[in-house]
């Protein structure tokens, strides 16, 4: 959580103010890359002084809100922060043909089975205890 915020803070060229509705959505977008061990990933289009929104596999609704988001096969490892479900927009979620451990964030699949009737997860079955 720390080197999402000091990259916010200190390297993020965009310097969103503090105040700015999408600050704590790219702080989320970028912890996700620390917490999956991003400088590892396949693709390393993350963390760029674009949008989260022109990230690798990232799509947002026309008003710069993450919608869906498919980091398959893509070398993630770790377990998924809790975080992630503050992005109340999301559509879609797939993250199968990784290395994620831990259990499934209960706050995620709780949001992710509230937001849609069309949401698509595919991260892991939130409807079963963790392996």
């Amino acid at each position: 959580r720390a080197v999402a915020a000091e990259w916010i803070i200190k390297t993020d060229l965009m310097a969103l103010e503090h105040d700015d509705p999408n600050l704590e959505q790219r702080w989320i977008m970028a912890l996700l890359y620390y917490a999956l061990d991003g400088p590892n990933w396949d693709h390393q289009e993350w963390l760029t002084d674009e949008s989260e929104c022109q990230w690798y596999s990232v799509k947002c609704n026309e008003d710069g809100w993450v919608t869906h988001l498919n980091l398959t096969s893509t070398g993630l490892l770790g377990a998924v922060p809790d975080e992630l479900a503050a992005l109340t927009m999301m559509e879609s979620l797939d993250m199968h043909g990784n290395r994620l451990g831990g259990e499934v964030p209960e706050d995620l699949c709780d949001e992710m089975g509230s937001a849609s009737d069309s949401l698509s997860v595919l991260i892991f079955d939130c409807m079963s205890p963790p392996l």
